[in-house]
């Protein structure tokens, strides 16, 4: 597989998950108008209940799946993966449908002793049958992916979020005004529609798939161990699905130990939660944008990653590193010091607040996030998620434990946080990276990484923050800070193309 074979894949699924993010904010203000504060509270109310089943049913799966269909292909036994699709979806219906039946079930115990909330119980019980569907579209996802042809599921989740969009937004309307709890099942039916959409059109491909192979070829389906493929499949998936409800718990033990400490350290409540809603609310997210491409690239990546160790072709691993790397640090770096140069005017257009304190202290993060979700995918693609699942549980668990000594300190506060946050995935994605290159014998390729596309972000920053300063008696603040991005933009990638950077990446 040619390198720009990855290159336009992870771009054309980078498009795709833009539009998909830019929908979803679409959305999301429409349900600020239609549902209200109160609506609102109570949808941010199930989220994480909601948002834990998915995690239980769809977070290791794709990747699971894609593994197992690079084994598949890379054998040249592509009616070996059909096989491999059937065992695993009974393996995932039976699962959904344990999981469906307990939270129809228990939604009364949950909503009213859980969530604290009575009115929530009927929309439990709506999303409860939803939840052998994301679990059937993530296998037939890590298909795809595994196959190499990203154009179903990127279809299959766009589709997905614009038929929920149509039907959630439309009943809300029709059906105005209403109670908050009808509003969330509402919302609950249309997650149900847009689930069933996008499994569908994964379905549709799969089967002109699977019939246009049997034209071409007429082997007999060769026999799979059912015990064995579930073996291989679970021991995939449980080690990724295990970290990533670790981090959806330990979020939550985090947004009750924070608050607290705060107020354990001398301040009031309302200083506490304002503080920690800054920190969380605000900046966390955007020190996650990248993920909108970094997503792209892992999706594109696991599935050559295992291909070249499956064909022991370390040429191809070493190529594939090198890119993957290489874009890492292209992506993260300037976005890193965007957020750092220009954090307080971040804040201004976005949130109103001219203090933009602490994505600037938090900017470098922004990196780490990308090294981490890289490594991590390489780690899971070469089959040693156990030990990025390790590393990420210390991590968190280090995390946990200085935000509790240092932000119950009168002397740190909320800074606690923000020290304990860097320090906890500065040291996860560090310990990822270099056990990348232990596992794979690769070796670091520090100029063309990091030196230029370092001294690209450089030079880039310094001319277009001091447009910023001579453009802004003229301009409104958004038309001023859009014109200086565009600036650093072009500086950036003349700057990387003048010192042969971008001639580098695109070299195969």
């Amino acid at each position: 597989m040619k390198a720009q074979s990855l290159i336009f894949s992870t771009i054309f699924l980078a498009v795709i998950n833009i539009l998909i993010r830019i929908l979803g904010f679409l959305y999301r203000i429409l349900l600020v108008r239609l549902m209200g504060s109160e609506g609102l509270g109570l949808l941010e109310l199930i989220t994480p209940v909601t948002s834990l089943i998915g995690t239980m049913v769809g977070s290791g799966v794709p990747i699971a799946m894609i593994r197992l269909t690079t084994q598949s292909l890379a054998k040249n036994k592509l009616r070996q993966s059909f096989k491999t699709i059937e065992y695993t979806a009974w393996i995932m219906i039976l699962f959904s449908l344990f999981l469906s039946i307990f939270l129809y079930i228990n939604a009364p115990f949950i909503a009213t002793n859980i969530l604290k909330d009575k009115r929530l119980i009927i929309p439990l019980k709506i999303f409860s049958p939803i939840i052998v569907f994301p679990s059937l579209s993530a296998l037939l996802r890590g298909y795809f992916y595994g196959s190499k042809n990203v154009i179903p599921p990127a279809f299959s989740q766009l589709g997905e979020q614009v038929i929920r969009m149509i039907i959630v937004i439309s009943l809300l309307h029709l059906l105005c005004p209403f109670q908050e709890d009808k509003a969330i099942s509402i919302s609950m039916l249309g997650n149900i529609f847009g689930e069933i959409i996008g499994m569908l059109i994964l379905i549709i491909f799969f089967v002109f798939t699977k019939k246009k192979f049997k034209k071409e070829d007429n082997e007999e389906i060769p026999k799979v161990s059912f015990l064995k493929t579930l073996f291989s499949f679970g021991s995939i998936a449980i080690p990724i699905t295990f970290s990533r409800m670790v981090s959806s718990l330990l979020r939550v033990a985090t947004s009750i130990i924070v608050p607290g400490r705060l107020m354990a350290s001398g301040l009031d409540q309302s200083t506490s939660l304002s503080l920690f809603g800054q920190i969380n609310g605000m900046v966390i997210p955007l020190l996650f944008i990248p993920f909108t491409l970094t997503s792209a690239l892992v999706m594109n990546l696991i599935p050559r990653i295992s291909e070249a160790v499956e064909t022991s072709n370390q040429i191809l691993l070493h190529r594939y590193l090198d890119k993957t790397f290489h874009l890492t640090f292209l992506i993260g770096l300037p976005l890193s010091g965007i957020f750092y140069l220009f954090s307080n005017e971040i804040f201004s257009i976005l949130y109103h607040i001219k203090n933009g304190l602490y994505l600037s202290q938090l900017s470098i993060v922004t990196l780490f996030l990308c090294i981490y979700q890289i490594s991590a995918s390489i780690l899971q693609g070469i089959g040693k998620q156990f030990s990025s699942t390790i590393t990420f549980i210390m991590g968190m668990f280090l995390q946990l434990i200085l935000t509790y000594i240092l932000v119950g300190n009168p002397k740190y506060q909320i800074k606690g946080y923000v020290f304990s946050y860097l320090i906890s995935y500065i040291f996860i994605a560090l310990i990822n990276f270099f056990m990348v290159f232990y596992f794979t014998k690769d070796k670091m390729n520090t100029k063309e990484w990091i030196l230029k596309p370092f001294i690209s972000t450089v030079f880039a920053l310094v001319f277009s923050k001091s447009a910023f300063f001579f453009l802004k008696s003229s301009f409104h603040q958004f038309v001023c800070f859009l014109i200086c991005i565009i600036i650093f933009g072009i500086l950036y990638f003349i700057t990387l193309f003048l010192s042969k950077n971008i001639q580098s990446f695109l070299k195969e």
